[in-house]
């Protein structure tokens, strides 16, 4: 029951008026939707093992396994198309407002080619090492990063001036997926534990866990139909 307000409260948070829920993509592959109201999950696709997922404005779901491949899915299709290999290791996805595709690898982030999946280099930085999500608050790129055995650390990017900082430390560490909503950021960590974090500080706090079977890895809000 404790569990359930939590997930009820977070739903009001997250405002479900503009949002179907959130997409995860599991270790040893298949995706997975959550009803942030309830905290349970249901999977919708049986795919490869996606580091990270992320949803195009015209409803493509993508997902990248590293370095052999960027998939999509169309909306209102299973089918699960592989788009080609990027060539680099890349472990997080996001699409920008003007939908441009981003990713991150290491301490480099790129800009993918959606029909491609070829990557240019956007930027390189000290100290950053990509735990295994992007996500975009209007202008501003948010990214986990590899920080210690207890905690990851919460950048930010700013892709006009080439630059990067490090926000602080989140307080959870693998936190695989960045969910971004109505000026709020969200993280799922690898444990199933859902938290929101504080783009001002970095700190994250614990909103509940969700019934995933395995663990989690990367992580998207979705609108219809992208998972129909």
């Amino acid at each position: 029951m404790f569990r359930s307000l939590i997930f009820v409260l977070f739903s009001i948070s997250y405002s479900i008026a503009n949002a179907q829920g959130i997409a995860i993509s599991k270790k040893f592959g298949g995706l997975y939707e959550l009803d942030v109201e309830t905290g349970e999950t249901v999977e919708r696709y049986e795919t490869p093992e996606f580091f990270d997922v992320s949803v195009s404005a015209s409803g493509n779901f993508y997902g990248i396994t590293g370095f052999s491949g960027l998939y999509r899915t169309r909306p209102n299709s299973m089918q699960l198309v592989r788009i080609g290999a990027v060539g680099v290791f890349i472990n997080a996805l996001a699409f920008d407002e003007n939908d441009r595709l981003f990713g991150a690898g290491n301490n480099i982030l790129y800009q993918i080619d959606k029909d491609t999946a070829e990557p240019s280099l956007l930027m390189s930085v000290d100290g950053f090492d990509s735990s295994g999500d992007i996500a975009f608050l209007g202008s501003q790129l948010y990214a986990t990063s590899l920080h210690t055995d207890q905690t990851d650390i919460l950048y930010v990017f700013d892709l006009k001036a080439r630059k990067s900082r490090a926000i602080g430390e989140i307080g959870f560490r693998h936190v695989y997926g960045l969910v971004a909503q109505n000026g709020e950021l969200f993280g799922l960590t690898e444990q199933n534990e859902m938290i929101s974090i504080d783009t001002q500080t970095g700190r994250g706090s614990l909103l509940g866990k969700y019934n995933l079977p395995g663990f989690s890895y990367g992580a998207t809000g979705i609108r219809e139909p992208a998972l129909n």
